[in-house]
């Protein structure tokens, strides 16, 4: 009987673990995200912190991207929102470790502000609970904490989120406080070689410095992982928040992986060089980075690019076909593809031609320019917020001395007429200059002047209104002298939004009818071709970017080139339409 219950025990010991399997089709739990949506900003919340802590009643909702991580242990019980261009950020004080766990770097939170606090300490705006201690903003509970900073599901590039500096001076402002920044071509200053990050002898932390000579601390805590590690003695990019403590700007390490300094560590003398930077004895590209703040001076390297668009993190462009004539990218070598390594040169425009920089250098109208060798002369100053060069007055092309910048003689050819205006101020630079080149008619009201709003910062034409009773000319140009004979194209630029589309008039010689060139839907880039009658279907979104579009006039003999007295060019909008949309930049080519 004995051996008989064994049996059956063991049989059911056998099927015990048997009974446990289920099927092994295990979906992973469905995350309900939250379906908020902003109503406040982070711009506006910092607007309103003082260095007094005050309690936030309104039921308001900021959206941020989280730019820190407390995972290297550096940061504690800190968390560190910005807005989705990286540009503004926000210090949140919470009672909480590991908060990385819950809120990644380069995930998208909400933060609910009814019941936080809200101050202004050493310049950085702050949420969190009651004032504790010497804080003015103390830290929130996480049971509260957890309620009030939700989880989004977006998530993006940390790339999108860092802003880029190659000298410290430019990327030390308040702005910055409590953004993810990234410093290029420092090092840690001589006296640190060997030391570890953290120094229990220099608790106030180390410096790295740049090549102008201006250093920043980079805060280290005893509590970091890499506290122990020595410090490179190379040079190269850094990375991490930037913070200040009373007058002191600091850059908070988020992990070992911020600090890449592996290059060949610089000597700032050395870099700054013995030449004078004079047309005999030009500065090179590095001493010329070594040098800014010094006026009329000449530089020599290789045109590598130019910057598209107002960032030259997005908008640097070393392959051809180049499209911007407002810049250029010297380098050391004509292969560089590293735009930290190059100077931005600014090329002007000048109304009157006498300065023929712009028309002979840039490479949308010169491309055989791309990786010739060059000297340029000008001023040293900070251009796309890096060591660069503005008021570019002369140059030097190759083997080729056209510093002279002289114009030729009537009857001779100018290389200008190769890359002109469509009509006089068309890049917005000499308003006065567009409107006189004008027909009676004048220009709209809603149409005007928008000063540093179109290619690099430059003038543009901004049209805005909520709509017109009448399809309608903005305005129309009449034609001008010295226009290309037989051009080929007409280009220009737009960015903004509007409900519909715009229509441009070519006139024909006859002055009764034209060609329509109807940009249709436009978010990019885009080529248009002639039509027999204006349309306005379609409309204008750019998302914010530039779009440049070229009017294909190949094989129309008849335009209305070189009449004065006639209509040539004409912008029409559609009726009952919202238009919000600037435009830069009409060339012939």
């Amino acid at each position: 009987m004995k051996k008989f219950i064994m049996i059956i025990v063991t049989f059911a010991l056998f099927f015990v673990p048997l009974s446990c399997v289920h099927d092994d089709d295990y979906q992973s739990p469905i995350i309900n995200y939250p379906n908020l949506t902003a109503n406040y900003t982070i711009p506006q919340l910092k607007a309103e912190a003082t260095e007094t802590s005050t309690l936030l009643h309104k039921d308001s909702i900021i959206e941020g991207f989280v730019v820190s991580s407390d995972e290297g242990g550096n940061i504690y019980k800190n968390l560190y929102i910005t807005t989705s261009d990286g540009k503004s950020g926000i210090q949140l004080n919470i009672n909480q470790s590991n908060i990385y766990n819950y809120y990644p770097a380069g995930r998208k939170v909400y933060v609910k502000l009814k019941g936080l606090y809200l101050a202004k300490q050493y310049d950085i705006a702050q949420l969190g609970g009651e004032k504790y201690g010497s804080s003015i903003v103390g830290q929130a509970e996480w049971n509260l904490v957890k309620n009030m900073i939700l989880l989004a599901e977006d998530k993006v590039n940390e790339e999108t989120l860092v802003q880029h500096y190659t000298n410290i001076e430019n990327a030390i402002k308040n702005e910055n406080l409590a953004t993810l920044i990234e410093l290029d071509s420092v090092q840690f200053q001589e006296k640190y070689l060997n030391k570890t990050y953290y120094d229990s002898d220099n608790t106030s932390g180390s410096y790295i410095e740049d090549k102008q000579g201006n250093i920043l601390n980079v805060r280290v805590s005893s509590y970091a992982k890499f506290a122990n590690n020595i410090l490179p003695s190379g040079s190269g990019r850094i990375k991490g928040i930037l913070t200040k403590y009373k007058s002191t700007w600091q850059l908070m390490l988020r992990t070992i992986q911020d600090v890449n300094l592996d290059q060949s560590r610089w000597n700032k003398e050395e870099e700054k060089g013995d030449t004078e930077g004079t047309k005999e004895n030009p500065f090179t590209i590095s001493q010329a980075m070594n040098n800014q703040g010094q006026t009329g001076k000449w530089v020599k390297g290789y045109i590598v690019g130019s910057v598209t668009g107002q960032s030259i993190v997005e908008g640097a462009q070393f392959n051809a076909p180049f499209t911007t004539q407002s810049n250029i990218l010297i380098a050391a070598s004509p292969n560089e593809t590293d735009y930290t390594k190059c100077i931005p040169v600014q090329l002007p425009y000048d109304a009157t031609g006498v300065n023929t920089v712009r028309p002979n250098l840039n490479l949308a109208t010169n491309p055989v320019n791309f990786k010739r060798e060059v000297m340029v002369y000008g001023d040293l100053t900070t251009y796309f917020n890096q060591a660069g060069m503005k008021n570019t007055s002369d140059y030097v092309l190759g083997k080729e001395d056209n510093s002279s910048n002289t114009l030729p003689e009537d009857g001779e050819e100018n290389s200008q007429t190769t890359n002109t205006l469509v009509f006089p101020g068309g890049d917005f630079e000499d308003y006065n200059a567009f409107i006189s080149s004008l027909n009676s008619f004048g220009i709209k009201p809603y149409a005007n002047l928008s000063n540093q709003t179109g290619i690099n910062n430059s003038n543009s034409l901004h049209l805005k209104t909520d709509g017109t009773s009448a399809n309608e000319y903005v305005f129309t140009i009449l034609a001008q002298k010295k226009l290309l004979q037989q051009p080929k194209k007409i280009q220009f630029y737009i960015k903004g939004k509007s409900n519909k589309t715009i229509s441009i008039s070519l006139f024909k010689t006859d002055q009764i009818s034209y060609y329509a060139f109807n940009l249709g839907d436009v978010s990019e880039d885009k080529v248009i071709t002639a039509s027999s009658n204006n349309s306005y279907s379609g409309i204008i979104d750019t998302n914010g970017q530039w779009a440049l579009i070229t009017l294909d006039i190949s094989g129309l003999s008849d335009l209305n080139l070189n009449q004065p007295s006639n209509n040539f060019f004409g912008l029409k909008v559609g009726k009952l339409a919202s238009y919000n949309i600037f435009m830069d930049e009409f060339r012939i080519y």
